[in-house]
């Protein structure tokens, strides 16, 4: 059996998702730059007491937790700082963590599937007309991905990135990337704020450690009895040396895919594209030495991942919906892009990239330094102070009015007759104070209680 310790440098943000119920939420998770810590709060001994928190949680108060941790002297028990800026929506996708300790690692089965789609493009040589995964891979217990063991990764602590989405939209006639704003607009201009979604991940640069095993002498035992494996899926794995063999197909896929990507952004230009160019080229760069391979993986990284690449030579000529809400639209036309400490960030690219080694990296190697420079196009010019104002027509189903934020959830709407209606904000967030542009729902009689957060104020 040929096993080895596998060193993972992170070099980009990379997110492994847990349940959607386990996501962080503003006033249960964490509040202002603070996370709570869950360990000491509702320790059975040394936490807080029950009906105490019991209270804070029902009373429907977004604030109230947060106030009865912060009137204690040994406050700081029960928090930690939240590393990083939690977003607009109010919600962060949190990392997949242990069910023994509670602390964030890669599942050894999400690397394992990264490596399955590379396996399969290599085996199919890149192009198939046909699911290769089916064919090479297998199912169940004829699969070659038994014979291959992946371990998890060691813990980590994580630190909190957000991404936006660029998608493609046609301008003049010309297609270039916008960034979404919110669920049915996008801007030509990127704004940190606004549809972005935050998630943890490992920090960039930081190391991890993996097992990987590959079992040749099982193979080589039951070989005539293994009628279920594709013959050049045995071959493949049976070849000599085949750790840093294995290593250098996940490698060749990745790199490959980031220099189809590079050619998406070129084609379809835009705001931050080419600082989005840019950061591919680094990533692509890391794999200095002979012996660091890539590996792309996890949230983020979109059809690449689904799909095996093996329907696709060209990125930017992925095909047309034929059938469904995006009939007509061509397919895979968004790309997730993370970032960091706007307007300066350490990060501004793809998602889901690591470097691999059998060798430990020493502290220069495959770092992505701070050399990001986001574009400016034109010297900004001072914006006009943003003031609510009265919207002037008929409130009806959908109807958009201006509002701004207040503590509790609530909104100040201002309404067409010049009155100013306090409802509650039922979805998205933002901070009391701001801006924002809320769609309402009255009945028949004209009548709500309720907005729903459609945009900020621009």
């Amino acid at each position: 059996m040929n096993e080895a310790t596998i060193y993972l440098k992170v070099i980009s943000p990379i997110h492994i998702g847990g349940a959607q119920e386990k996501h962080l939420k503003a006033g249960l998770d964490y509040f202002d730059t603070w996370r709570i810590n869950e360990k000491e709060l509702y320790h059975p001994e040394r936490g807080i007491d029950p009906d105490e928190l019991a209270q804070a949680l029902c009373s429907g108060n977004s604030n109230a937790l947060r106030d009865l941790i912060l009137k204690r002297k040994d406050r700081a028990r029960f928090i930690k700082p939240l590393n990083g800026h939690p977003g607009s929506s109010g919600e962060v996708k949190a990392f997949i963590r242990s069910g023994n300790n509670g602390e964030a690692y890669i599942p050894g089965s999400s690397i394992k599937g990264a490596m399955r789609s590379a396996v399969a493009n290599h085996l199919c040589n890149g192009h198939s007309q046909r699911d290769p995964d089916k064919e090479f891979i297998k199912d169940f217990e004829n699969s070659l991905f038994r014979l291959i063991m992946v371990s998890d990764s060691n813990s980590f602590t994580p630190i909190l990135y957000r991404s936006k989405i660029a998608t493609i939209c046609e301008t003049s006639g010309t297609k270039i990337i916008k960034w979404k704003a919110s669920r049915i607009n996008n801007s030509e201009k990127f704004n940190s704020d606004g549809f972005d979604t935050s998630f943890e991940s490992p920090e960039v640069n930081s190391i991890l450690q993996l097992r990987i095993s590959i079992n040749q002498t099982f193979i080589k035992k039951f070989r005539d009895q293994l009628t279920g494996l594709h013959e050049r899926a045995v071959d493949f794995i049976m070849q000599d040396d085949i750790l840093p063999s294995f290593l250098q197909v996940l490698h060749q896929y990745t790199l490959k895919y980031l220099t189809r990507e590079i050619h998406w952004f070129n084609k379809f230009p835009g705001n931050q594209s080419n600082t989005v160019i840019k950061t591919v080229e680094r990533l692509k760069q890391t794999t200095a030495k002979q012996d660091q391979y890539l590996l792309h993986l996890g949230f983020g990284s979109g059809f690449h991942a689904m799909t095996g690449d093996w329907q696709y030579d060209d990125h930017t000529n992925t095909g047309i919906w034929n059938g469904g809400f995006n009939h007509g639209k061509p397919k895979y036309k968004t790309r997730r892009i993370a970032f960091d400490r706007w307007p300066n960030p350490l990060y501004f690219g793809p998602m889901g990239f690591a470097l691999l080694s059998l060798n430990p990296f020493s502290e220069s190697e495959g770092v992505i330094k701070n050399q990001i420079t986001p574009e400016v196009s034109t010297p900004e010019q001072p914006k006009p102070e943003l003031k609510p104002v009265h919207r002037k027509g008929p409130v009806k189903n959908g109807t958009r009015l201006d509002g701004v934020v207040k503590e509790n959830k609530m909104v100040d709407v201002y309404m067409p007759n010049g009155t100013i209606k306090t409802v509650s904000l039922v979805s998205g967030s933002a901070d009391p104070g701001r801006i924002i542009v809320v769609a309402v729902y009255p009945d028949k009689k004209g009548n709500f209680t309720q907005a729903s957060f459609a945009d900020y104020k621009r």
